[in-house]
């Protein structure tokens, strides 16, 4: 149970970290990514199939829309829209306790904090390419890597 309950919050770590304080530092962000499910991997026996991640800013905050399936078939769903500020904040769709905060390093890099009734669970750094076309998310256990490409405007 414990083990589900920390591959979905790493899953909404995923959703949530692509955001900023600032719009003008969000801009790499924005847009869609579609996770590339073969350079990614997960610590434990529960990945994800498939995701796809839509950002937009909405004033001083951000807007994320998640769509996919875990690897058990089960979907992946998940909608935010949520401010940051390097603060502890809750984790909207998880049990009471479980908390977010994301630092934002540079216009390419956050770092993001996982927490469930005050003790870290999960963090690490979400690292956009300075060419804007690839996102990747590292987390505390090195065998858990995200890994997205941004999607064409068509």
């Amino acid at each position: 149970m414990r083990a589900g309950l920390v591959l979905k919050a790493i899953t909404v770590f995923a959703f949530l970290c692509v955001s900023s304080t600032t719009i003008s530092a969000q801009r790499p962000f924005a847009g869609t990514w579609k996770m590339d499910v073969t350079r990614s991997k997960w610590a434990s026996g529960i990945g994800i199939k498939e995701l796809t991640l839509t950002f937009e800013a909405v004033g001083d905050k951000w807007k994320q829309v998640g769509t996919g399936t875990y690897s058990d078939g089960s979907p992946l769903i998940h909608n935010y829209v949520m401010a940051w500020d390097g603060k502890d904040h809750p984790m909207n769709g998880k049990p009471p306790g479980w908390t977010l905060a994301v630092a934002q390093v540079d216009d390419y890099t956050q770092n993001v904090t996982v927490k469930q009734d005050g003790k870290v669970v999960d963090s690490g750094r979400v690292l956009i390419s300075k060419d804007g076309k690839t996102m990747t998310i590292t987390h505390q256990d090195p065998d858990t890597i995200e890994v997205f490409e941004k999607q064409s405007v068509r």
